[in-house]
């Protein structure tokens, strides 16, 4: 059960946002935690949330702009693409399966990419009985591997996405955690820097030809791109 807190004011309620922040999320529970973090925020939109693989929400004076990037081996391209227009990322772990599989090349591709700012979640807390030792052993393994490719999780936190435990507000099921929440690491993360007078610098994510044509997909990381410009 969670703290007893006012209600969350709704989005015609919200102050517009100062600023923007865009947020992949990896892993396991993706659409679970997207809808209890919309939910419990009274952001929830109508319609099909399972369809959405972008969706904004308010919080404080910030924006966040929430990427469900697909991570089956076989879209592993997908997710690249996803990742690659984001600035900060959350990671999901299941508490139930731990670190093995796909989080190894989550981390990889993580890295690979640049990410200085990942938040990793511990998901599904109530399938292991909200478990202190166990989080504590998944902390420990996967912060481990994180940091030896050269990334340093902003926090690594116990939730239960299903049932709203530390997601908005903190939950007494892991009073035995500091009371940190998705929201808490949402709020951590710092927007980007303007990059658009530095030397432009685009990411391929994919080179495909199209009749006579050779068409190149990327995104802008730095600098600036205009019709008519000559590329070397």
């Amino acid at each position: 059960m969670n703290k007893a807190t006012k209600p969350a004011a709704s989005a015609s309620d919200q102050p517009a946002a100062t600023e923007q922040l865009r947020v992949v999320i990896v892993g396991h529970g993706k659409s679970t935690l997207v809808g209890r973090l919309l939910h419990d925020t009274n952001m929830l939109p109508k319609g099909k949330l399972e369809a959405i693989e972008e969706i904004e929400f308010r919080h404080a004076e910030r924006e966040y702009v929430l990427i469900d990037a697909p991570s089956h081996r076989e879209i592993i391209r997908n997710m690249v693409t996803g990742t690659s227009s984001a600035d900060a990322v959350l990671l999901l772990i299941d508490a139930n399966q731990g670190t093995r599989g796909q989080l190894s090349r989550h981390g990889y591709l993580l890295q690979l990419l640049g990410f200085h700012q990942v938040a990793v979640m511990v998901n599904k807390m109530d399938l292991i009985g909200y478990s202190e030792a166990r989080f504590r052993e998944i902390e420990r393994e996967y912060s481990s591997h994180l940091e030896g490719i050269g990334v340093t999780p902003t926090c690594v936190i116990p939730i239960s996405a299903r049932n709203g435990d530390n997601v908005a507000t903190a939950s007494k099921n892991l009073g035995w955690q500091n009371g940190s929440t998705v929201l808490d690491a949402l709020a951590e993360f710092t927007p980007p820097e303007s990059h658009e007078d530095a030397p432009l610098r685009l990411p391929l994510q994919a080179v495909d030809k199209s009749d006579d044509r050779w068409v190149f997909v990327g995104r802008i990381k730095s600098g600036r791109l205009s019709v008519g410009d000559e590329l070397l």
